[in-house]
């Protein structure tokens, strides 16, 4: 497996042999193929789930039978914490969203009794998580916008950027009208428009991208 593990939400003031003890005790594995699932709602919880390469939409199928996406994960990245949370079950799904995607987990007991044993690497885990915590805000305000700005928005939130390199957006019309409260139709209109002022294009394979500048004017007002 290429990603040689260190856990990046553990960068900072941190215990050295707490970092070792818990990457030690890590199993990792791929998942090859997009729309594969790592884990399913309503299964056990009782691993907890690093993501270190590739992307992962959460979803939920919701009591009325639709299924909504949650968000879209990047690594670094907690995700299936289960008992770490209080929950017995996984509240929603993890499926890839990358051909690729290199995960590392550890039992929910032995990741409690590490944390508990090397405190620093409890506190900077946490941080980790309020991280996660406050974009999931920023994706609820995204929904008070316009679609065009809510469209870019999410995608600015969710997809990583790499320099001025255009971003690739791997997700249909029909997940990002998930992700943003409309209809696929409007996402259609709305990706036309910007392909209109040269800020989209799809590539030679069919996959949309955006230009990075325009995503970074609209993280802008989350400073």
């Amino acid at each position: 497996m290429s990603c040689s593990f260190r856990p990046s939400c553990f960068v900072g003031e941190f215990d050295e042999e707490g970092v070792k003890r818990v990457s030690a005790a890590l199993s990792r594995f791929a998942v090859r193929g997009t729309g594969k699932a790592i884990f399913n709602q309503g299964e056990p919880a009782n691993c907890c789930y690093f993501l270190c390469d590739g992307l992962v939409k959460l979803t939920r199928v919701l009591k009325e039978g639709d299924e909504v996406i949650l968000d879209v994960l990047s690594p670094p990245c907690a995700l299936g914490k289960g008992e770490f949370l209080q929950r017995s079950v996984q509240f929603h799904s993890a499926v890839t969203l990358s051909e690729t995607v290199e995960l590392a987990h550890i039992k929910t007991e032995s990741l409690l009794q590490h944390l508990k044993d090397y405190p620093s690497v409890m506190q900077r885990l946490l941080v980790h998580l309020k991280e996660q915590t406050e974009k999931a805000y920023k994706l609820l305000a995204c929904m008070k916008l316009r679609v065009r700005e809510r469209l870019l928005s999410v995608i600015a939130l969710n997809v990583p950027m790499e320099g001025d390199t255009p971003v690739a957006v791997p997700l249909s019309n029909v997940e990002l009208a998930q992700l943003t409260q409309t209809t696929p139709e409007t996402i259609s209109r709305v990706l036309h428009q910007l392909q209109a002022e040269n800020r989209a294009a799809w590539n030679a394979s069919g996959v949309l991208t955006i230009k990075a500048s325009t995503l970074r004017e609209c993280l802008g007002q989350f400073d």
